[in-house]
């Protein structure tokens, strides 16, 4: 269920890794993936779109050429989070609400080129604000106050 967490690789210690805990995971490191800006794999996550919600941050700065990109990978699909805005990119299939496990990378970048999906990615979707809301407040109901108790049951 959640992450054994090491430095680029995360994996369940058992079946499959529960893409809540793996996102507040990930949320609770964002701003080290971003600085570190390298691959980080995970292992065998089941609904890995789940994740998305996690990687959404307030832009750093207004020219959005300049924000962190972040990337979900796997199979043929990309998630594209920039700041407030999510692209995703199902390689011409319907949206991927896999639920299998899958193995997802992390990727970050900055640069003009990340802003948008490439124009020959025609299944990108932009999601709009009540959906990012929905999301965010099924990602509320993940967090844990943090106390010493709840750092060694595994929370961030």
């Amino acid at each position: 269920m959640a992450p054994t967490i090491s430095a680029r690789v995360w994996q369940s210690r058992i079946a499959s890794m529960c893409p809540l805990c793996a996102g507040a995971a990930l949320s609770d490191r964002i701003n080290m993936i971003i600085a570190d800006n390298a691959p980080l794999h995970l292992r065998a996550v089941a609904y890995p779109l789940l994740l998305a919600p996690f990687l959404r941050r307030p832009p750093v700065t207004t020219n959005t050429a300049k924000n962190p990109c972040l990337q979900l990978r796997w199979s043929d699909v990309r998630v594209i989070v920039v700041a407030d805005r999510l692209y995703i990119d199902a390689g011409g299939s319907a949206l991927p609400f896999h639920s299998s496990a899958h193995d997802v990378t992390v990727v970050t970048s900055t640069g003009p080129d990340h802003t948008t999906p490439q124009a020959s990615h025609s299944s990108a979707h932009s999601t709009d604000e009540s959906s990012w809301q929905t999301l965010n407040r099924l990602a509320q109901r993940t967090y844990v106050a943090a106390s010493e108790r709840s750092r060694a049951l595994g929370a961030g």
